[in-house]
């Protein structure tokens, strides 16, 4: 007989998931050699009994160096952001609700603007993640106001409000994941959960907002997959990919029944989900249920697959652990089914705060052995499918990017 949680409860382990939804990101970069040796920026974030800390590191390409030189590393408080923007890095302050622009110096990012700040904006919060609209227009969410703020990246000033009302639909809260640019659209999928009854929406709703305005277009919703706590993946088709996986289990451990764990896309040109596409992950991969979508290139990508039979324990058991459980295995998948599924030959990790990313053509995989307080392990996926290890260290990785502007 499943028990009544406290209501912080699921939203830890929702939040706990969807810590590396939004993260680590990516953007597209220069590839002609226009920017220094350490071009690469890396955030990661580690949690002691102290609190939260975010450490910002300016690297070479992974696979060029062994560890993090902590001598040049940038020391955030809490839970400061990182956001990229045109190739260029911004720290945000997520308590003073401040932002600034850098630039490396000396292989150090170091502050390169005024501090712009959004805190009579009326955003409760500063957003883990920012949209880019335009070199000179960005968009700040705040998804519980149901309110955006527009800003200049690069005259670092604020361009005004947005409506995002509509993202909020009683009886739940909202929660936004982060999107794509598509033509004159930003497309960002929804979270809507409700912490005090334990509900959750039943289906993938992505929100449709103006990339002028900032204003909310609409809701496009489809109920033949669970909720997701997942960021969409575009392909270079211009098809985009959404993995619904019951808010990262989470809905799974309500009374409410469980929904399929299955992947839907939305076509170039189209505001809605291709109704003649679904791909079912169970009847893929034995049974099993996945979360943490990463695409890659040609129809490839990759899931985090639990496996039940490695559990110690059920989630009642010990709710605040169960995440910790190292039984997810990376999978990779062919979305267009013409390959069989596979496992990577790569060790168990901890089934939530797992992520992957694509820079610069090249994919990693983030392999935590806990959700913050222990090790993670980068890897990287070659062409034939290999695993190949390439970092450890304690934290999570949220920001693994390039940059394309050339140190002075």
């Amino acid at each position: 007989m499943r028990r009544h949680a406290q209501p912080k409860l699921l939203l830890a382990l929702a939040a706990s998931a969807s810590l590396t939804g939004c993260g680590p990101s990516s953007t597209p970069s220069d590839d002609d050699g226009s920017v220094s040796a350490r071009d690469w920026v890396i955030q990661r974030l580690v949690e002691t009994p102290e609190g939260r800390t975010a450490v910002v590191y300016l690297t070479p390409p992974i696979g060029e160096f062994d560890s993090f030189d902590d001598a040049r590393a940038r020391e955030l408080p809490g839970n400061s952001r990182v956001f990229m923007h045109d190739g260029q890095a911004f720290f945000g302050d997520a308590e003073a609700l401040t932002i600034v622009r850098t630039r490396p110096e000396h292989g150090v990012l170091i502050d390169d603007s005024p501090t712009l700040s959004v805190a009579l904006t009326g955003l409760s919060f500063l957003p883990s993640w920012s949209a880019e609209l335009a070199p000179d227009r960005a968009l700040l969410i705040d998804s519980f106001e149901g309110v955006g703020v527009l800003w200049d990246p690069q005259a670092m000033t604020l361009r005004g409000r947005s409506d995002l009302s509509g993202l909020r639909i009683p009886p739940f809260e909202a929660i936004i994941e982060s999107g794509q640019v598509r033509d004159d659209v930003l497309l960002a999928p929804v979270q809507q959960s409700n912490p005090i009854s334990f509900e959750f929406f039943p289906g993938l709703q992505v929100a449709a907002i103006d990339k002028t305005s900032g204003d909310l277009l609409e809701l496009i919703e489809d109920h033949r997959c669970a909720g997701t706590r997942g960021a969409l993946q575009p392909s270079e088709s211009g098809a985009i990919y959404l993995l619904g996986d019951n808010y990262g289990y989470a809905a799974a451990f309500t009374e409410q029944p469980a929904g399929a764990t299955c992947i839907l896309r939305i076509l170039p040109g189209e505001l809605a989900f291709d109704p003649d596409y679904q791909l079912v992950l169970p009847e893929l991969l034995d049974g099993r249920d996945a979360s943490s979508l990463v695409y890659w290139k040609d129809g490839r990508a990759f899931v985090s697959v639990k496996y039940d039979e490695e559990l110690e324990f059920e989630f009642w058991d010990d709710p605040l652990e169960w995440g910790n459980q190292r039984a997810g295995h990376w999978w990779e998948i062919d979305l267009e089914g013409e390959r069989p599924p596979r496992p990577l030959d790569m060790p168990a990790h901890a089934l939530l705060s797992v992520s992957g990313v694509v820079v610069k053509g090249r994919l990693f995989l983030q392999n935590p052995t806990e959700q913050l307080s222990a090790t993670t392990v980068i890897w990287e996926v070659l062409d034939d499918g290999t695993a190949v290890e390439h970092l450890e260290y304690v934290g999570l990785t949220q920001v693994i990017a390039a940059l394309s502007r050339r140190e002075p």
